[in-house]
């Protein structure tokens, strides 16, 4: 973040040293409203009196902490260590999700914009927020936009620059973005081991055969099934597919039902796993390698999901002909008394057409 004094900037003298033997300044806890974490965005070449100066933790960028003796120190934001991939367009304004035109954003990360230094920062600190998928770059007023929907489209503009941040997808790997699974019970055959960084865990879960699943926090789970998952929005998960079948996400997932895992629903190659509580009541889910082998939406109740999601399974609507293709039916013939006077079904009756030469009385 900018954290420099502006030109002719006159700074406020530091306080005057302790007298020997007093205690040390306490320390300042954030004022209300304030929460200190990677996120915050604070301007520090601003603060009152001078840029780096505070009088409370609040007036320091990210992590940055207040000291004793009125500065800001620290790091504001440790080294990202995660698995969030970001592309970059330059040259181009999004404007998926509302952005632009001056239309309310409704799907805006706060601070809405954020000051910062240039666009890798901004691409920085997408990355870094859980929640951001796409975000804008303005290089004339240094702002960054941060958006929760998906970069989907741009227009050619000098003065902005576009990208988003996912979770990668991984071949053999169904992925869980923004997820961790949850801690095994005691007497579960599952556990987890931590090893150390995501390249190490994705390396363990690559060679160990009883791996289930790894996430970029470092943790490895093996012998067993998730219990459950759990919000993580800065993280990635990955649960290992094995013998071309998409893996169980927990434990319980379609407890007291029938289970069939020998049906390719969406055709890529991979079974997915179709649950299905019988004809009577109609529940059913489904989990599809080609969205990550996840839950979806609909899915709680079962009774909403379409068939068309596993057609060699359920069923879909034979495809609509084309008009050319569609055979030419004759049109339902109207009885003669529900016709108009003077109209057979051949069209007008002859009889009261004039004989030639002969013309109506006028009425």
């Amino acid at each position: 973040m900018r954290t420099f004094p502006s030109s002719g900037a006159r700074c406020k003298p530091p306080d005057a040293p302790a007298p020997p033997g007093s205690p040390p300044k306490p320390w300042l806890p954030p004022r209300p409203g304030c929460r200190k974490r990677p996120e915050y965005l604070w301007d520090e070449a601003g603060n009152p009196g001078c840029p780096n100066r505070c009088t409370d933790p609040c007036q320091c960028d990210g992590l940055r902490d207040c000291s004793g003796a009125g500065f800001c120190q620290g790091i504001s934001r440790p080294p990202y260590t995660g698995v969030r991939a970001c592309t970059l367009a330059e040259g181009k304004r999004s404007f998926g999700g509302g952005f632009g035109g001056g239309d309310e954003v409704t799907d805006a990360i706060p601070p809405f914009p954020a000051p910062v230094s240039s666009v890798d920062d901004c691409l920085e600190l997408c990355r870094r927020t859980g929640s951001c998928v796409t975000f804008v770059y303005n290089t004339g007023l240094r702002d960054c936009y941060m958006l929760r929907s998906g970069f989907t489209n741009g227009t050619e503009d000098a003065s902005y620059s576009s990208g988003s941040c996912a979770c990668p997808d991984l071949p053999g790997y169904a992925t869980h973005p923004g997820e961790l699974w949850g801690t095994p019970q005691e007497d579960s055959s599952a556990s987890q081991d931590w090893m150390g960084d995501p390249a190490g865990a994705q390396s363990y879960c690559d060679q160990t055969p009883g791996c289930t699943a790894w996430s970029d926090s470092g943790y490895v789970l093996t012998g067993g099934l998730a219990p459950s998952w759990e919000p993580a929005p800065l993280h990635c998960s990955y649960l290992r597919i094995r013998d071309g079948t998409c893996p169980l996400p927990y434990a319980w997932w379609c407890a007291g039902a029938m289970l069939r895992d020998d049906v390719d629903c969406d055709g890529d190659g991979v079974r997915d796993l179709v649950c299905e509580a019988g004809s009577s009541s109609g529940w059913r889910d489904v989990l599809l390698s080609s969205r990550g082998c996840r839950e979806l939406p609909g899915g709680t109740d079962g009774t909403n999901l379409p068939g068309s999601l596993c057609p060699p399974l359920w069923g879909k609507p034979p495809p609509r002909p084309s008009p050319k293709q569609r055979p030419r039916t004759q049109a339902r013939r109207r009885s003669p008394g529900a016709l108009p006077p003077g109209w057979r079904h051949s069209g007008y009756i002859e009889a009261h057409r004039p004989p030639p030469g002969r013309r109506r009385k006028q009425q």
